[in-house]
């Protein structure tokens, strides 16, 4: 085998790989925060036994049913409709956008959530 040829086969590998990866964000890009998506997710606070909680709603069907606060140990409700809203609305915000609607204990407290 010549240099040339193993030169070539790993660069035609790198540079398929490459488009793949290209493809592939741009694909996602344009997934996210489509009117179409949008659309389909939708936030609702409501009244729970111990205080508030959240559903997100994708196309009509319950995706998230959040009864408790987020990221805070024990099963402890949100005390107030606006805490909820709050908290529910960043997460459809990370649903619409594809994102994991993950919670932490400093977007808690950037939110001035009681817990």
């Amino acid at each position: 085998m010549t240099k040339t040829k193993k030169f070539i086969a790993p660069l035609l590998i790198v540079i398929a790989l490459g488009a793949i990866l290209v493809l592939n964000k741009n694909y996602y890009k344009s997934k996210k925060a489509s009117p179409k998506n949008n659309e389909a997710v939708e936030l609702v606070v409501n009244r729970t036994v111990d205080g508030w909680g959240y559903q997100i709603l994708k196309q009509g069907a319950v995706y998230i049913d959040q009864e408790y606060i987020p990221a805070i140990p024990g099963k402890k409700a949100f005390t107030s409709k606006e805490d909820a809203k709050k908290v529910g609305e960043i997460v459809k915000k990370k649903v619409i956008n594809l994102e994991i609607p993950h919670i932490s204990i400093q977007t808690l407290d950037s939110l001035k959530i009681k817990y």
